[in-house]
C-alpha cells in the first residue's frame, strides 16, 4: 500500500489525512494569535473577530453579514440602509457565508447553537459547545497577562485589562497608526528601555493614558522565598488576578456583571501552556458559577507568543516598571528604567506610587 495511504498505527490516520490535520491544527493556531493582537488581515480574520465578538452572528449568516458590513465597512453600510449601488461594493455575503463554515466546521471555533448546527448538519457530540444555548450578547472583559520574579525576591502577574471589548480592535488600529508615526517597528520590552528611547515609552504611556476610560492595569505579587512549584504558583497567582479583577470592575461600575471573559497570556512553552491553559480554564468555568453566580462567561484562555501581540508587550511594560519599583527602592534612581517605572506607577496608582504592599495583596489600579 502507498505510504500516503497507508493507516498509521499510533493515531489510525493515513498521512494525507494526518497531513490535512496539521494543516488545519496551525491555520487554526495561527488565526487565534491574530486575534490575540486584534490583527484581522483579511475578511476570514474579520469573519473570525464578528463571530468571536457577537455570539448571536453565530446562527445567522444574515446577522453575520450586517454586523461585518457595519464594523468594517460602514461607509457603504451607512446606519443600516445599504444604497442600492453599494450592494455591488460591499463584500458578498456569500463569501463571508464560506469563512463563516471553514472557521465553524473545520477549526471547531465560535460555533452555533445546537439546533442550528443539527439543521446544517454539522452536529458533532465530542465538540458540543457547553455554553451554545446561552449566548447573550453581554459585553466583554479582555485581558492580557504577563508574568516575572522567577529569579527575584518576589512573584509577579501583571495583567492588561480592555474593559470595552468594542475599543480593543480600535485600540489596536490606534496603535498601529501611533507606531507609523513614531517610526518605531520594534517590540515593546521594558528590558529595552534606555536613555536614546525612553520618550518613546513614555509618549506610548500617553497613549494609554488617554484612553484610560477603556484600559485598566493590575498586578499579584507574592514573595518567592520558600515556595516551590514556581509554576503552579504563579498559574494560582493569575486565577486570582482575574477572579479579583472582575470583582473589581463590577464593584466600581467600571464593567459591571454580566460579561464574558476572554484571557491571552504570553507563552511559556507548549507543555506548561498546555497544563496552564487547562487548569485555568477549569478554575474560572467553576469560578462562573461558584463565584459570579453564572454572570460571568469563559470564552476561552488562550497562550500567545509576546513577540506577536502587542498587548502582551504592554503587560510587560507595566510588569517590569512594577517589578523595577519594588526591588530598586521605588525606582529613585535615575536610569531611564527607573523613570519610565516611576511616571507608569504614577500614571496608575498616583503620585504615592505602591503603598503598603504585602505578600499576596493585589493592587488595582486604572487611569
Amino acid at each position: 500500500m502507498d505510504n500516503e495511504t497507508k493507516a498509521n498505527d499510533d493515531d489510525g490516520l493515513t498521512d494525507d489525512e494526518r497531513k490535512k490535520a496539521e494543516k488545519l491544527a496551525a491555520q487554526k493556531r495561527e488565526l487565534l494569535e491574530r486575534l490575540a493582537n486584534a490583527n484581522v488581515i483579511n475578511d476570514g480574520d474579520r469573519v473570525a473577530w464578528i463571530l468571536n465578538r457577537h455570539p448571536e452572528t453565530r446562527d445567522s449568516d444574515v446577522t453575520l453579514a450586517l454586523q461585518f458590513w457595519a464594523t468594517f465597512e460602514p461607509a457603504l453600510f451607512g446606519n443600516g440602509s445599504i444604497p442600492a449601488q453599494n450592494l455591488y461594493k460591499l463584500t458578498p455575503q456569500t463569501t463571508l457565508t464560506r469563512f463563516r463554515a471553514k472557521i465553524q466546521n473545520d477549526f471547531n471555533l465560535f460555533l452555533a447553537t445546537e439546533k442550528v448546527r443539527k439543521r446544517r448538519g454539522k452536529l458533532e457530540e465530542e465538540h458540543r459547545d457547553i455554553h451554545a444555548e446561552a449566548r447573550e450578547a453581554h459585553p466583554w472583559l479582555v485581558v492580557y497577562a504577563d508574568e516575572s520574579g522567577k529569579t527575584d525576591d518576589n512573584l509577579l502577574v501583571g495583567t492588561f485589562w480592555i474593559i470595552d471589548s468594542g475599543q480593543t480592535l480600535r485600540l489596536k488600529q490606534d496603535l498601529d497608526a501611533w507606531r507609523k508615526l513614531q517610526d518605531f517597528n520594534r517590540e515593546f520590552h521594558f528590558k529595552d528601555v534606555n536613555a536614546g528611547n525612553l520618550h518613546t515609552y513614555l509618549a506610548l504611556l500617553d497613549f494609554l493614558i488617554a484612553r484610560g476610560n477603556a484600559i485598566s492595569f493590575k498586578v499579584l505579587t507574592m514573595p518567592r522565598k520558600g515556595l516551590t512549584d514556581i509554576p503552579g504558583k504563579l498559574d494560582d497567582m493569575l486565577y486570582q488576578t482575574l477572579k479579583r479583577g472582575v470583582e473589581h470592575e463590577h464593584s466600581t461600575g467600571r464593567a459591571p456583571l454580566p460579561r464574558v471573559l476572554q484571557v491571552f497570556k504570553d507563552s511559556e512553552g507548549e507543555a506548561r501552556d498546555r497544563v496552564s491553559v487547562a487548569n485555568l480554564t477549569e478554575r474560572l468555568e467553576a469560578a462562573s458559577a461558584g463565584v459570579f453566580d453564572k454572570k460571568l462567561t469563559l470564552a476561552y484562555v488562550h497562550a500567545v507568543e509576546s513577540k506577536d501581540n502587542d498587548f502582551i508587550q504592554i503587560a510587560d511594560l507595566f510588569l517590569g516598571s512594577v517589578n523595577r519599583y519594588l526591588h530598586q527602592n521605588m525606582a529613585s534612581g535615575t536610569h531611564a528604567k527607573d523613570e519610565l517605572a516611576r511616571a507608569f506607577i504614577n500614571a496608575f496608582c498616583g503620585s504615592g506610587g505602591i503603598n503598603g504592599i504585602e505578600n499576596d495583596m493585589v493592587t488595582f489600579g486604572e487611569f
